[in-house]
């Protein structure tokens, strides 16, 4: 059984997409984001450049802590395009 605040925001988000709605009937949504996992070793750079920090973590020297890196870090040339691999 939904909770009353549940059938509020299910309300709102049909009325977000009905909004969305145009006269060409089109519906506007957010695109569904794949996992990378699947893909790795698979997808080109984002930009031509040499990887300068890793993924992962990392052990800094300076204070004996450990950074975690959700990504990495390209060196590229000032105004090279930049290319979005994953939504």
């Amino acid at each position: 059984m939904l909770l009353a605040g549940e059938l509020v925001a299910a309300r709102e988000r049909l009325d977000a997409t009905l909004e969305g709605l145009g006269n060409d009937g089109a519906v506007t949504a957010a695109p569904v984001a794949l996992p990378l996992g699947p893909f790795r070793g698979q997808l080109q750079a984002p930009v031509p450049g040499e990887v300068t920090v890793a993924f992962g973590s990392e052990q800094t020297s300076e204070f004996g802590t450990s950074i975690a890196r959700a990504g990495i870090e390209l060196a590229a040339m000032p105004g090279e395009s930049v290319y979005a691999i994953h939504g």
